[in-house]
């Protein structure tokens, strides 16, 4: 048959405008006014895997249900016509393939054109490792299709069509509200998010194709027609064994993700400049036009901080963790979150600097994560009195303050430890300058014996 003579007689032709119409009238307006996902600013809109995943998030659910109904729709079509019986020269799969592949293009469709007008939208390149979720997709697209058509060869097709289109875009849109189990929402709806410079894993992106691949393959292999009863059984039980034992695999695999699939980071290309500090940024996201600023606040900060008498010496390297893993940060290679610094406070670069001053202040000891944690709690007004002081040699003492107060909301006395931790900061400042230094030396060594018991690791 040939090509426009498939197309003009498929059931996928003469629903375009519904399934076109849903995908346009869905991106247009819920992804940019209900969901808000594209209306507001963030890092992942420069990031062509995040943006492919929240452009494609909410099609899967009707891609599925499309591919299913045509599919059932075009079975019972060939049913009518007793093209599946009587056709003993040609192979089923091909019959099979021949009728489905514009139900296949269809509902990929649905899932490609937000692709690309997410991609159009914000001038990114289609990346390879970005697009691999739309081809799970399409895979997931012909199991469905299959599954689909093998209804349709049993079930009238007026009744089989609008119920597999109901019941398979309900089945998948809802189990996005599965936390336990999860399985559903990871195999099905592609609830996946990845965040700037991420990608998905392989095993995420496989678990799908083999669940649903599987099933599908198995209803296929029950096509095949061996003239022997026996054969015919053995064959579908060895189907059958095949899809549970994939499904279950996949399934288990998928359930222990929770809700965060496994994802890879540190894949964000950044710009880096000057020497001892090397300072690099996230190319996207405007972020590396800020970078000469970044280094030289940088820069400022340390010298500022060593006129003043702290001892620390200039980092070789400070790094961005916009879009990267962020490894623990030594001495002479820090890490630090750049590109969320400059966008605060309308591009100033206060948080820069405080970020960098606070990288000036180590202490003999590693202290306490929490409050909590600490021998004597009390350590936390010896410590953040050093730390005042560091501040307010840099001209950070605003934020240092701000981000404090909002930690002491944990304790019964937040305000009276505030209060303490000012005076004591107020009280070195009146002090000469070698005796300054010489108090935040006592100080810190203070906050480690009152935290851990002892003044020096």
């Amino acid at each position: 048959m040939r090509l426009w003579t498939r197309l003009s007689t498929s059931s996928a032709l003469w629903t375009a405008p519904l399934w076109l119409g849903i995908v346009l009238f869905y991106y247009t307006w819920a992804l940019h006014t209900v969901t808000g996902t594209f209306s507001r600013p963030r890092a992942e809109l420069h990031w062509a895997a995040s943006v492919i995943l929240d452009a494609t998030e909410h099609f899967y659910a009707f891609a599925y249900a499309l591919a299913a109904a045509l599919g059932a729709w075009e079975a019972g079509r060939l049913r009518k016509d007793g093209i599946w019986n009587l056709a003993p020269a040609r192979s089923r799969y091909r019959v099979a393939a021949g009728v489905l592949a514009p139900p296949v293009a269809a509902a990929s469709l649905m899932l490609v054109v937000p692709s690309l007008l997410a991609l159009i939208e914000f001038r990114l390149a289609p990346d390879p490792r970005a697009i691999l979720p739309v081809a799970v997709g399409i895979v997931v697209i012909c199991s469905f299709s299959i599954a689909g058509f093998a209804i349709g060869l049993r079930v009238p097709r007026a009744i089989a069509a609008p119920l597999l289109a109901a019941g398979g875009w309900y089945l998948v849109a809802f189990t996005v509200t599965y936390a336990a189990p999860a399985w559903p929402g990871n195999l099905l709806t592609q609830r996946w998010y990845v965040d700037f410079g991420a990608y998905l894993t392989a095993p995420t992106l496989a678990m799908p194709v083999l669940f649903c691949g599987g099933i599908a393959s198995a209803i296929a292999i029950c096509w095949i027609r061996p003239p022997a009863p026996l054969a015919r059984h053995l064959l579908r039980v060895s189907a059958a064994a095949f899809a549970v034992l994939l499904a279950t695999v996949s399934a288990n695999t998928a359930n222990a993700w929770s809700i965060n699939p496994p994802t890879t980071a540190g894949h964000a290309p950044e710009t880096c400049t000057g020497r001892a500090p090397t300072v690099c940024m996230a190319t996207h996201a405007g972020s590396a036009d800020h970078l000469a600023r970044v280094r030289s606040s940088l820069v400022s900060t340390v010298s500022t901080l060593q006129k003043a008498g702290v001892k620390v010496e200039m980092p070789e390297g400070v790094h961005d963790t916009e879009g990267r893993p962020g490894k623990r940060s030594t001495g002479r290679e820090w890490w630090l979150p750049l590109t969320q610094q400059v966008s605060r406070n309308n591009g100033s670069l206060v948080y820069v600097r405080y970020s960098a001053a606070m990288m000036t202040v180590q202490f003999p000891c590693a202290l306490p994560q929490s409050f909590d944690a600490a021998r004597e709690p009390a350590y936390i007004v010896n410590a953040d009195a050093a730390k005042l002081w560091v501040a307010r040699r840099a001209g950070v003492e605003k934020p240092f303050l701000k981000w404090r107060a909002s930690q002491y909301q944990e304790l019964d006395n937040g305000d009276e430890v505030l209060a303490k931790v000012k005076e004591r900061a107020a009280d070195a400042e009146r002090l000469p300058g070698h005796e300054q230094m010489a108090w935040y030396g006592r100080e810190r060594a203070k906050a480690c014996h009152l935290a851990t018991g002892k003044a020096s690791s």
